[in-house]
């Protein structure tokens, strides 16, 4: 009621007398977001799904913080005298809604920079919400790349990866007296005093080689700060995309039958966990749902969903379907952590 009661478009009668109103962006994102049609109501559905995605990370919204995020998705912040100004000079699509609400800046609101850090799940929002009026292209290094960049322009562009500003890195290191590992790996770019969306995936072929993605105006931070993981010395070297890896794929498709569909009934029938032990690692935010920490064990699996547990590993749901004993046959893929195979 408060998202429909601030986008009632006649509330701005004032605007809509303006000499600018046929070229005014606000105008524009107003019209969107109360379009009577299905594509407004998708895109007003998926706007309520990036709240209910930071309600499931345990973010508390206040009503201030709604109002303020609502009012810089429609103007980015800028009075109507700036954007009378700027109207000659700037393309309408970079005040458009979707660039005003998933656009990163530094002084953003806390609710903003919440609701930019939703990745990879944040693509599909951004996708919905978009729909057929612009075009989104993605590279994340390689084609199933979780992590990756958005290129959104309202033409299509026959992009190359570089294009993207990534560039992939092998970690060089002495691979006959050492040993790397994923998460050695993560914790050591995590804790190198970059933000974790300046860096991608990390990959290995299984056999001791392992590469990562970073944007490209960060290469020099990273070839000249990273000398070590762990305990480990390595050299970071910047190589081109054909010597990329072909990352190694060592997942395990997995029937389980369940009583429900909870996620903490879900989890407990895959790990053998019990179901009080995966409360409590919701209620220790151990536990995502399609890349979101959780803390209601309530909510309920989908097909497609994308759920992981800490020191366990991730699945991805394939398939559900009803036993005739009233139960829930799922199929799954698992990656599962080292040391639970």
């Amino acid at each position: 009621r408060i998202v429909n009661s601030f986008f009632d478009i006649s509330e701005y009668n004032e605007c809509s007398q303006c000499a600018m109103a046929e070229k005014c962006p606000f105008i524009h994102n107003l019209k969107k977001m109360t379009e009577e049609s299905e594509d407004g109501d998708k895109r007003r559905e998926q706007l309520r799904k990036v709240y209910h995605a930071l309600f499931l990370k345990g973010v508390h919204v206040t009503f201030r913080d709604l109002l303020s995020t609502l009012s810089y998705m429609i103007t980015r912040g800028i009075t109507c005298e700036q954007i009378t100004k700027r109207i000659s000079e700037e393309n309408q699509e970079q005040a458009s809604y979707y660039n005003n609400l998933f656009t990163y800046d530094k002084n953003n609101s806390r609710l903003l920079m919440e609701i930019q850090s939703l990745d990879p799940g944040k693509r599909d929002i951004l996708k919905t919400i978009v729909g057929n009026e612009a075009f989104i292209q993605e590279f994340g290094g390689y084609e199933d790349a979780e992590k990756k960049r958005v290129y959104l322009n309202l033409e299509w562009d026959n992009l190359k990866p570089d294009d993207y500003q990534i560039i992939p890195f092998e970690i060089e290191y002495p691979e006959k007296f050492s040993q790397l590992n994923h998460s050695s790996i993560l914790g050591t770019l995590a804790n190198s005093g970059l933000e974790t969306d300046t860096f991608g995936d990390i990959v290995t072929d299984g056999k001791g080689r392992w590469q990562f993605f970073a944007k490209k105006e960060l290469s020099d931070f990273f070839i000249e700060q990273i000398d070590r993981v762990g305990n480990v010395k390595v050299k970071i070297k910047p190589i081109s995309f054909k010597d990329v890896l072909t990352p190694q794929d060592d997942s395990l498709e997995k029937n389980i039958i369940i009583n429900s569909l909870r996620i903490d009934a879900f989890l407990a029938g895959i790990s053998k966990d019990s179901r009080g032990q995966i409360q409590k690692a919701i209620e220790s935010k151990l536990v995502k749902l399609n890349w979101h920490e959780i803390q209601d064990s309530n909510i309920m699996v989908n097909v497609n969903d994308i759920v992981s547990l800490r020191h366990f590993g991730r699945i991805v749901i394939s398939n559900i379907s009803a036993t005739k004993k009233g139960k829930y046959k799922v199929v799954l893929k698992l990656w599962q952590t080292k040391k639970h195979k």
